[in-house]
């Protein structure tokens, strides 16, 4: 009777342990479909800057939106071409933070540093235009500068082609800043 007891008790273990083990893979299978939906679905962000909360900028994980590459634009144009000889070591610095390492960064870099420390200059860049174009966003706008111990300021309109990278996880990287040429609006048609 013992003998009989102990079966009935084992099979019952086995039992519940197939409950447990189909359980177990229902289970799995369930999470492993929803990981494949979660997969695939764009994820959409948007951001608020904290000073300006009209101007709200859309991320998403699956591509760059110009609301969001525009104003990284401008701010990489402002603060390149806004310094002065004691300031440009520090924003290179800055700059080169969120910028990926190539010799034509370094080129652009070395040429606007000479300039600036050479000829003892300051400069301001005031935004007019952004566009997007194949592969950055072109940036417009007056480039005004001045030497010291001058009281000559000299005002260019200059547009500047601000290339990016992507990197991982939809981060985007400062690729190069080429000066581009743009026709006069009289020879545009």
């Amino acid at each position: 009777m013992n003998h009989k007891w102990k079966t009935a008790s084992l099979q019952e273990v086995v039992k519940y342990n197939k409950y447990l083990l189909m359980t177990t893979v229902v289970l799995s299978i369930l999470c492993l479909l929803q990981s494949f939906a979660l997969f695939g679905k764009e994820e959409k962000w948007v951001i608020v800057p904290s000073n300006d909360i009209d101007n709200k900028m859309e991320i998403s994980n699956s591509r760059l939106y110009p609301s969001y590459l525009k104003p990284w634009a401008r701010s990489i144009a402002r603060e390149m071409f806004t310094t002065s000889p004691d300031e440009i070591i520090e924003q290179h610095a800055q700059i080169r933070k969120i910028s990926s390492s190539n010799n034509e960064l370094n080129k652009f870099f070395a040429k606007q540093m000479s300039f600036i420390k050479g000829s003892n200059a300051s400069s301001a860049f005031y935004t007019k235009s952004t566009k997007m174009a194949d592969g950055g966003v072109i940036v417009t706008g007056t480039l005004h500068y001045w030497f010291a111990g001058s009281n000559e300021k000299i005002a260019l309109e200059k547009s500047y082609l601000i290339s990016y990278k992507e990197a991982a996880k939809g981060l985007i990287l400062l690729k190069n800043i080429t000066e581009i040429d743009v026709l006069p609006k009289e020879k545009i048609n």
